[in-house]
């Protein structure tokens, strides 16, 4: 710790502690460039300053996916947090038919829907007992499979520009 070299009268930060965490402040900065945070973080900002609302979600690849308002439903608890989350996403037909995943869908639906996009719905959800957050997938009122897990932490956020106690979104005090 540096207070407590400094109260042992070393005045200077050791040359080994420098260079660690030269080391670390790399590591941070590659990862910051490599996910591309810093356009993710304008837009979240942007978003936030015009309607005061926009939704996150954290993509395995550490890099983030952002969502307007109208692309997403909440539920928080009287404290404000998060307790669900719904987007729904509209993806062209001919994307989601070449994808295996979703191929088996397609199949199975009865009749098949003729539309140029489908919504999938992504779903995320705080079992409260469990102390784990459940996510899942649903297109055409099928599970998309592998999509259905859960995770101690959410991957999930909905940022508001001033969070009001009892309000699900940031309604009508935007900046512009």
């Amino acid at each position: 710790d540096l207070e407590l070299l400094q109260a042992a009268g070393q005045a200077a930060t050791p040359p080994d502690l420098m260079k660690s965490l030269a080391i670390a402040e790399n590591r941070v900065v590659a990862e910051v460039e490599r996910a591309n945070w810093r356009l993710s973080t304008l837009i979240e900002l942007q978003h936030l300053i015009v309607t005061g609302n926009v939704g996150e979600q954290m993509l395995p690849n550490n890099s983030f996916k952002l969502y307007r308002l109208d692309q997403y439903v909440v539920c928080r608890d009287p404290d404000g947090n998060l307790r669900e989350m719904i987007i729904a996403e509209s993806l062209p037909k001919d994307r989601l038919e070449a994808d295996p995943v979703y191929q088996t869908i397609f199949e199975e639906a009865t009749p098949l829907p003729q539309t140029a996009e489908h919504i999938l719905y992504t779903c995320t959800e705080y079992d409260e007992k469990a102390g784990v957050w459940r996510t899942k997938q649903v297109l055409n009122d099928t599970i998309v499979p592998g999509t259905e897990g859960e995770s101690p932490v959410s991957r999930f956020n909905a940022l508001r520009w001033v969070p009001v106690l009892g309000e699900e979104y940031e309604i009508g005090r935007a900046h512009v």
